[in-house]
């Protein structure tokens, strides 16, 4: 339910650095659930649920793009958040 809040503000929302702190928010915490699942050693939920049965790639390939995607919403809003806490966003505004 919390995910679909997120992208539901996120797709309609105006206020832009709340939707790039929802973005760090949801990041970070998709990678500590990784960090600790992974210290702990154990698969409790399966990303994309039974909908990765049906894609034609491995579960190690799905998992990896995954990985990918979380980490690049974390580091895009963080240095998004960055730089306009910086006051380069001015700059910038056009291309947010």
């Amino acid at each position: 339910m919390v995910e679909l809040a997120i992208a539901a503000y996120l797709l309609r929302g105006g206020n832009t650095k709340l939707k790039l702190w929802l973005v760090l928010w949801l990041s970070s915490n998709f990678i500590m659930y990784r960090i600790a699942a992974s210290l702990l050693q154990i698969k409790a939920c399966p990303c994309l649920g039974t909908l990765q049965n049906t894609l034609p790639f491995s579960k190690d390939l799905v998992d990896f793009v995954l990985k990918i995607i979380v980490v690049y919403f974390f580091v895009g809003s963080t240095g998004t958040l960055i730089a306009w806490f910086s006051g380069n966003q001015d700059r910038r505004s056009a291309v947010v």
